[in-house]
């Protein structure tokens, strides 16, 4: 596997900053061969923040879904234990209507159901698709994006 692209990292720190201004602050861990691009979590509201960039990947990959399918099913322990889920996709714009049906397709057969979507253009080469268990992580979602429009 190659390095990861610039493209790629700058999504990833962006996509961190999301979930942190969201009060996403505490580094959390699925099983050991589970490494999403961000995964951070705050006990106090009890959500889990599952995140990964993408660059060079397209809607469509089957590895890349494999991949996601295995994220949600390792999220679903957290949310039999009382914990909200969000799930979130840092891309290029053209390509968000894509990977929102990549997530879909994931909490589907991941064992997830969604209660939110959203699909927010955050900047004019960076767009962040998430699904989420609950309206916390959703409306926090909203919160950001009208912050960095301001």
């Amino acid at each position: 596997m190659s390095a990861p692209s610039a493209v790629h990292e700058a999504r990833r720190v962006d996509l961190a900053t999301v979930f942190q201004l969201a009060g996403l602050t505490s580094p959390a861990y699925l099983q050991w061969w589970l490494r999403p691009d961000v995964s951070l979590a705050s006990a106090h509201s009890r959500v889990l923040g599952i995140g990964d960039a993408k660059a060079t990947e397209r809607p469509g990959d089957e590895a890349t879904l494999r991949r996601l399918i295995g994220y949600v099913r390792a999220a679903r322990w957290w949310h039999e234990e009382g914990w909200s889920i969000h799930m979130s996709l840092a891309v290029a714009p053209e390509d968000g209507r894509g990977w929102l049906g990549e997530l879909r397709r994931a909490w589907a057969r991941g064992g997830l159901l969604p209660g939110h979507e959203a699909a927010v253009a955050i900047a004019p080469d960076l767009a962040v698709v998430s699904l989420s268990t609950s309206r916390f992580a959703y409306s926090t979602n909203v919160g950001v994006r009208r912050n960095l429009e301001a």
